[in-house]
């Protein structure tokens, strides 16, 4: 008898575990893809300075960013952009708090970011590159750990080039920001 009423049980616990997967993709929208639009720099603060030339950045950036999320509310625990120079690493992002992009919806989210400079053989010939505005020279790698649905996930892209990356009235926005005084 004990044998006859387990195999009920389990029919309807895997009936039960479907019902409740097919909710959870239901209710979590697939996994529709999340677009960037416009990002503009809306605060700098601070100064980090490069050790072997006068260039100095801000050490911390609030960032405006337009996002398109179609899908479920997804929240971003941890990002990074990285910007390199002759294969070095020179300029890295972070987020420094966790964000949430709401669900279905364009909302404009504010990205508070940490600025830290690598002191090496390339941060010069990096500040020049910018500064003649040879953005195809300069390599862009990114990765964000976000949570969507319950599900951990991990996104990342290399091998970029900055001019890949920024439009070309963000590239002219960064310029200002770097050498406009001069």
């Amino acid at each position: 008898m004990l044998v006859a009423n387990h195999k009920p049980k389990a029919a309807g616990i895997r009936r039960w575990l479907l019902i409740v997967a097919a909710l959870l993709a239901v209710s979590c929208g697939g996994r529709k893809p999340i677009s960037v639009g416009a990002i503009d720099i809306l605060s700098a603060q601070g100064t980090t300075s490069e050790g072997a030339g006068e260039w100095q950045l801000p050490s911390h950036l609030m960032v405006r960013a337009e996002i398109d999320n179609d899908g479920a509310k997804v929240k971003v625990q941890q990002g990074r952009v990285r910007v390199s120079y002759g294969g070095r690493r020179v300029v890295m992002l972070s987020l420094t708090e966790p964000v949430t992009l709401p669900a279905r919806q364009r909302s404009a989210v504010m990205l508070p970011l940490r600025i830290a400079f690598a002191r090496n053989s390339q941060s010069i010939p990096l500040r020049e590159a910018v500064r003649r505005k040879e953005w195809q020279n300069i390599g862009v790698d990114w990765e964000v750990k976000a949570r969507r649905c319950g599900v951990n996930v991990t996104i990342s892209r290399d091998d970029l080039s900055a001019s890949d990356v920024l439009t070309p009235d963000q590239q002219e926005a960064l310029w200002q920001m770097l050498f406009g005084g001069e």
